[in-house]
This record gives structure tokens, sequence and C-alpha cells, in this order.
């Protein structure tokens, strides 16, 4: 029975975090039609931050970062930054198109990790990978591009 309960949690929470990912982008839409790209990026910093604390305080767990660990605060700083473009980006296109282009981050991690981590290799198949997954997004977004031609 207990292995039931756990199971229907399961399948509440992801249930439950699928719609709330779902309706971030546009819930972002709605929200920059009402404010500023920066200004609603700092409400939604402030309210992150305050769930955040919140839960941490409920679950009792450390208030401060690791020590000795400076990729922690990188990794804040740089996550928190992309959010600036992806917002002033949002306001002139789709909330879906948003959407894609800010999960198309993985892509650039992997490209740019060969120059900035010393012993990351990016073999054929990675290579490969990489280069059909932004032909994909060209080929989705391909109707944008103008060339200037007249045929």
């Amino acid at each position: 029975m207990i292995y039931k309960a756990a199971v229907l949690q399961f399948y509440i929470l992801i249930g439950l975090v699928t719609l709330l990912w779902g309706l971030s982008f546009p819930t972002m839409k709605i929200g920059l039609g009402a404010m500023q790209p920066f200004t609603f990026l700092v409400f939604r910093s402030l309210v992150s931050s305050i769930t955040i604390l919140a839960l941490i305080l409920i679950r009792r767990g450390a208030l401060s970062p690791p020590k000795g660990r400076p990729e922690f605060w990188w990794n804040t700083l740089l996550h928190n930054a992309m959010f600036i473009p992806l917002y002033y980006g949002a306001v002139i296109t789709t909330s879906g198109r948003a959407s894609v282009f800010l999960y198309t981050q993985p892509l650039f991690y992997a490209a740019l990790a060969v120059w900035f981590i010393p012993s990351e290799r990016l073999g054929v198949r990675s290579f490969t990978g990489i280069v059909a997954a932004f032909l994909g997004i060209v080929l989705m977004f391909g109707e944008k591009f103008e060339t200037g031609a007249e045929y």
C-alpha cells in the first residue's frame, strides 16, 4: 500500500512540475506585456528567491552555499544572466519560440566546453549531434531568415 501511495505521489508531482514548467513561458509573455523585461526579471528573481528560502527553512536546510566551491557563484551568475537576453528577445517572438531558444543552451554549452574546459574533447558523434541539432533549429525557424534574393 505504501508503494502505491509513493507511485501516486510521484505522478502527481511530475504532473505538477510539467504543468508549472509548461505555463512558465506563456506567463513570461503575459508578464512582459505588463512590465519591462529587466523589471520582470527582477520580480521573477525575487519571487523565486523567497520561494526557495521558504523551502530551505521548512526543510531545515543549509542557508549558505558550499564553501570552497567558486563554481557555485559562477553557475548562479551565468544562469541568471542568460535570462536578460531571453526576456528582451521574448518581447519580439512567441512564447513557444522563446522556449525553444532557451533550451538550445545545452548545445552552446557542449560546443563552447571544448574551449573553456581543457580536458573536454568533442568526438565525431558529439560534433555530428550538435550540428544536427543546430540544423534542426534552422529548419524550424528558417522561414524567418531572409537572403535578399529575388526568386
